[in-house]
C-alpha cells in the first residue's frame, strides 16, 4: 500500500473515525486502512465506521491494521502539507512528510485477517432527516436513556415510525423523553428499532449542520450515512417499555417559565447539595413559583421566580433530573401536574419530558 495524501485531509478521516475506534485482544485501537480505488478507514467494534475520501494519489493498493490513537497523534504532529504512507512486507506502516523538513514515523502493524469482518448490511427500509434535526433528537433523547443498571434495552432510543412520522423515546426510569418529528419521505412500512444511546452520542460528535443524514435499518442493524461517513451497528434487542401509558396520562393546569430564569434558579438553590441531599421543592402559587432546597448538614436555599399563569400544587424532584431537562431546551417552558406525582415540561407538542417526583417525607 501506497498513498500520497494532504496532511489536513487524512487528519480529517481520523477524526471521524476516532469516537468509535475499538480495543479487542489484537490492537488497542484498531483501526482498519484499506486503499483500492479510494482510501477508507474502517473502525470495527461494536459500532462500524467507514471513512472514505477519493482525495489524494494512490500508487499502490493495500490494507493494514494499526493502532488508531498512535496514528493520529502522528499525523496531527505533522506540519501541514502532503505526507506519504506506505506499509512494508513485515507490516509495518511508513509515514513521511513531503516537504523540506523531513520527518519519518514508522507504526506497528497488524494483518486485516485476524481483525474483524465489516458486518454485511442488507438496506430494507431509509430515511432522510437534515443533519441539525437529527442531532436536536439526540440532544434530547440520550440524556435520559438508562445507564444499564435497570434494564439494557433502555440503554438505547425507541425509533418509530409511521408514514411521514418519526417519533423517538428514551427513558431511565425517572424521566421519559418524547420527541416527534415530521419526515420528508414516506416510509411504506411501519417499524420500531431500539439503537444504541452511546453511538448516537458518537454521532452527536462528529456530524456537522448543514447537509442530511440517511437512516437505514432493517430487523437486526442500522445504517447511518452523511458526507464521506457510513456507520452501523446492531440494533438492540427487547420489548420497550409501555411508553403511552405514560405519556396520556392527564397532565393539567399548565403554567409558562421562562427557561433561562428557571435553569439558573435550580443552580442556585441546589449548590449546597451532595450525593444524600439531592432534591429540590417546586412550589406553584399564582404567577409565582418558589424554589426550595435543604441540605440537614449544610444549610437551606430559597429562590422565586415568576411564571405565566396559575397553579396552586408543589412537588419533589431531584434537581440534577430537572436540570438535565431543563438543559435540553431552547424555548419558554410549559410545566404541567399530574395526580400521580409527575410533572411534564415542554416547549410545544413535539417535544415532552416527564420527571417523576420524589417522595416528600417531612
Amino acid at each position: 500500500m501506497k498513498i500520497k495524501i494532504e496532511k489536513k485531509k487524512f487528519l480529517k478521516l481520523l477524526k471521524q473515525a476516532s469516537p468509535f475506534f475499538y480495543k479487542n485482544s489484537v490492537v488497542e485501537n484498531g483501526i482498519l486502512i484499506e486503499v483500492e480505488k479510494e482510501i477508507v478507514i474502517y473502525s470495527l467494534g461494536d459500532f462500524s465506521i467507514f471513512a472514505k475520501t477519493k482525495e489524494g494519489e494512490i500508487t499502490e493498493s493495500g490494507s493494514i491494521v494499526v493502532d488508531g490513537q498512535s496514528l493520529l497523534k502522528m499525523i496531527s504532529s505533522l506540519p501541514d502539507g502532503e505526507v506519504t504512507l506506505s506499509t512494508t512486507p513485515k507490516l509495518s506502516l511508513k509515514i513521511k512528510t513531503n516537504s523540506a523538513k523531513k520527518i519519518n514515523f514508522s507504526l506497528k502493524g497488524f494483518d486485516k485477517e485476524k481483525y474483524l469482518i465489516p458486518p454485511k448490511f442488507k438496506e430494507e427500509n431509509s430515511f432522510q432527516i437534515d443533519k441539525k434535526t437529527f442531532k436536536n433528537i439526540i440532544r434530547k433523547n440520550v440524556p435520559f436513556c438508562d445507564s444499564g443498571n435497570g434494564s439494557f434495552v433502555m440503554t438505547g432510543v425507541l425509533f418509530e415510525i409511521n408514514k411521514k412520522q418519526l417519533l423517538t423515546i428514551s427513558t431511565n426510569f425517572k424521566q421519559l423523553s418524547f420527541v416527534k418529528t415530521k419526515l420528508d419521505n414516506e416510509i411504506k412500512k411501519s417499524a420500531k428499532f431500539i439503537v444504541p444511546s452511546e453511538l448516537l452520542g458518537k454521532i452527536k460528535n462528529i456530524v456537522d449542520d448543514d447537509g442530511i443524514v440517511d437512516i437505514f435499518f432493517n430487523s437486526n442493524f442500522v445504517f447511518f450515512k452523511f458526507d464521506n461517513v457510513e456507520i452501523v451497528s446492531k440494533l438492540i434487542e427487547g420489548d420497550f417499555v409501555d411508553w403511552r401509558k405514560v405519556l396520556n396520562l392527564d397532565f393539567a393546569n399548565t403554567v409558562e417559565i421562562n427557561k433561562k430564569e428557571f435553569k439558573e434558579a435550580v443552580k442556585r438553590v441546589s449548590v449546597l447539595s451532595d450525593e444524600y441531599f439531592i432534591s429540590i421543592k417546586l412550589s406553584f402559587e399564582k404567577n409565582v413559583l418558589k424554589l426550595f432546597y435543604s441540605n440537614d448538614e449544610k444549610g437551606e436555599a430559597h429562590e422565586e421566580i415568576q411564571t405565566k399563569g396559575e397553579i396552586n400544587n408543589s412537588i419533589l424532584l431531584n434537581w440534577n433530573y430537572l436540570l438535565n431537562t431543563l438543559e435540553t431546551f431552547d424555548k419558554n417552558v410549559k410545566v404541567s401536574f399530574n395526580k400521580n406525582k409527575m410533572i411534564r415540561l415542554n416547549e410545544d407538542e413535539n417535544s415532552k419530558i416527564i420527571i417523576m417526583g420524589m417522595l416528600d417525607i417531612k
